[in-house]
């Protein structure tokens, strides 16, 4: 059920196509932990709980959902294992450029910077996201390539070279954007591993206001979280999430692989005990046959 999600586990295992209001919403708010990310460091483990509410953030969730801090945090400040800033460029229309800083630690994945920017492929556009690179210490930024053929990719390299050099790949998607979002999120939410940044609640909210009244909720995080379904063209813009979604998935696939890597290794050690101990035992046959002789 955790590997799945919920909404995922009803419908594969429990043979449940009718889903409830709450079903059909499977990312909800209170299945974040909410507290504030340092660039630098973060407590080793963080202990999820409905306890400590936090109620002075804006909350855009349907009925009943919540933003909770962690009930306690447990160990040392540690450094981060990696970060990645994820860019969706803006394609045709009324699209954001979209950005989301997604941060490792030990399986638990910390999001301190999250947003949308104005501009398209402008100047200021593109040298705003090298500063938040080099402000987040990132080790890749990912572009999702899906539009222009690599060429939002070209015009931010020289200002990547000018202001913070760092390693730069191209993410293309083909799988239905709605499904590919819910089957990366939810899982990790349902595990409370993905930490947000209060910051990044109220600058969300905040960040719209420049809309008109009946479009701002459309462009906000939140609520595009809080409002996908698993149907096509549930949401009309999806950007933000679909950058965070992007980050989450870097990280979700490095595991997977940091995972095998150490099944393969095990296995090797095994293998080495197995052939290290036939050969010790062969040698030992060989000595005894030796002695008897003389």
């Amino acid at each position: 059920e955790l590997s799945y999600g919920r909404s995922g586990f009803a419908l594969q295992f429990m043979l449940d196509t009718s889903l409830a209001d709450a079903d059909r919403y499977p990312l909800k708010m209170s299945d974040l932990i909410v507290m504030s990310v340092d660039r630098d460091k973060m407590p080793e483990k963080l202990v999820y709980g409905r306890l400590k509410e936090i109620k002075d953030l804006p909350n855009v969730g349907l009925s009943g959902d919540k933003i909770f801090a962690p009930e306690a945090t447990i160990g040392d400040y540690v450094d981060y294992d990696g970060s990645v800033l994820v860019i969706d460029p803006s394609g045709r229309g009324s699209d954001e450029t979209s950005y989301a800083v997604v941060k490792n630690r030990g399986g638990t994945l910390y999001v301190p910077e999250c947003g949308g920017l104005d501009g398209g492929y402008g100047e200021a556009t593109l040298t705003k996201l090298c500063e938040i690179a080099k402000l987040h210490k990132v080790n890749v930024v990912l572009i999702e390539s899906n539009f222009g053929d690599g060429m939002f990719n070209e015009l931010l390299t020289p200002y990547m070279r000018d202001i913070y050099a760092c390693t730069m790949e191209e993410v293309r998607h083909s799988k239905q954007k709605e499904l590919r979002i819910i089957d990366t999120l939810e899982p990790v939410m349902n595990q409370h591993r993905l930490v947000i940044d209060p910051k990044v609640i109220q600058s969300d909210y905040d960040s719209v206001q420049k809309y008109p009244v009946e479009q701002q909720a459309k462009y906000m995080l939140m609520y595009q979280m809080t409002r996908l379904t698993k149907e096509r063209g549930s949401l009309a813009h999806d950007d933000r999430l679909d950058a965070l979604a992007m980050g989450v998935a870097y990280w979700t696939e490095q595991m997977a692989a940091d995972v095998d890597l150490m099944m393969r290794e095990r296995r090797d050690e095994i293998m080495q005990d197995e052939l290290n101990r036939f050969m010790d035992g062969a040698n030992m046959m060989a000595s005894s046959r030796s002695t008897t002789w003389m």
